[in-house]
């Protein structure tokens, strides 16, 4: 990446954890001024053309999900990211990667239900 990319993409990443900050603190104070606000500071954001083409689609196709990402606005218990859920995912797929996977239905069955006992006592 030429040092250029490298700014660039370093000055948006800087604009979008400022964003991600003030979405966190909507949550706390949700009001319909403030979600009106966040949302064309979100279309402002991502309308954002750099020049810089893998950056540019990556803006971009955040950009097509916004119903999706904006959904804290109207709901602002919903979470602002899954990492709860992927983390809970990954503890069963790492288990299987450690473990080279069961040589029986059966083994496979007892590691899901022992996994899936360790995880709930945490």
């Amino acid at each position: 990446m030429a040092a250029h990319h490298a700014e660039q993409a370093a000055a948006f990443t800087d604009r979008f954890w400022d964003y991600y900050a003030t979405m966190q603190r909507y949550r706390d104070g949700p009001s319909p001024v403030e979600a009106n606000r966040l949302r064309q500071e979100f279309e402002t954001l991502f309308s954002t053309g750099t020049g810089y083409d893998a950056l540019d689609a990556r803006i971009a196709k955040t950009k097509s999900k916004q119903s999706e990402l904006l959904t804290v606005l109207s709901r602002p218990e919903v979470p602002l990211h899954n990492n709860a859920s992927e983390l809970g995912a990954r503890v069963g797929a790492r288990r299987r990667d450690v473990s080279l996977h069961s040589k029986s239905v059966r083994g496979a069955r007892g590691m899901d239900i022992f996994t899936t006992m360790v995880q709930t006592c945490k």
